[in-house]
């Protein structure tokens, strides 16, 4: 909540754990980039993402360049909607519906509206969206935690190896088997209703991070932007 980095990490800088200097002072661009990092950093550490480096030890991956392809393939596909999982979560603690930094800004505001020709509509939705779902289901940490990973571990990525996919299919299981468990402790007769209430959130997430890869084209195209953060180009 207090410190950041001004450095410019990609991707595979953050996965090769190349050490980032932190400071103090943020704007919103920096809390938006710490999003993405401390996500990936979170999504990094899952004990069983080592194991994708064990993959093919001889022929093409064994060349650095490939090292860690398969670590990469997973968090380019959800590292970004990680983010606003946990940016949702954070709003909704701070009895919020909207989605805000922690300092307190909304991230998508209405004056985006005029200026890059968008619907009010739409950006109330991108803002709100994941926001207003987690709200109605009152989602616990643990359960949004187990929701993150059972997304994240997905095995129908066609560029993941045929063993790297047997390794997340059999992770995913392993989680999707704690979050029931979880609703039928929890909630005990409704809990398989809780359990289906939680796995709709992936519709959720994917509809809004469609709408902010779509603003995000409209804004580059109308800022015509040159340079953004590394790891946001990797990953949105």
């Amino acid at each position: 909540m207090s410190k950041f980095s001004f450095e410019n990490p990609g991707l595979k800088d953050i996965i090769e754990r190349k050490k980032i200097g932190i400071v103090t002072q943020l704007t919103d661009e920096d809390w938006r980039f710490f999003g993405m990092y401390t996500t990936v950093d979170f999504l990094l550490n899952l004990n069983f993402m080592e194991q994708l480096d064990l993959e093919d030890k001889v022929g093409l991956f064994r060349h650095f360049q490939f090292k860690r392809i398969f670590q990469i393939t997973l968090l380019k596909s959800f590292a970004a909607k990680a983010t606003m999982l946990f940016t949702s979560l954070r709003t909704m603690r701070g009895k919020n519906e909207k989605l805000m930094t922690p300092g307190g800004h909304e991230i998508v505001p209405d004056a985006l509206s005029e200026f890059f020709d968008v619907s009010l509509e739409f950006l109330r939705q991108i803002r709100s969206r994941l926001v207003n779902k987690l709200i109605e289901l009152n989602i616990t940490n643990e359960e949004l935690l187990l929701v993150t990973v059972i997304l994240f571990c997905d095995p129908a990525i066609s560029t993941l190896s045929e063993n790297c996919a047997a390794i997340i299919t059999a992770k995913r299981g392993a989680y999707t088997s704690a979050l029931f468990q979880y609703c039928q402790l929890t909630y005990q007769a409704t809990g398989h209703t809780r359990f289906l209430d939680l796995l709709s959130i992936c519709h959720v997430v994917n509809k809004n991070m469609e709408d902010i890869q779509n603003l995000t084209i409209i804004v580059k195209m109308k800022l015509q932007l040159a340079e953004c953060k590394q790891l946001f180009n990797d990953i949105i």
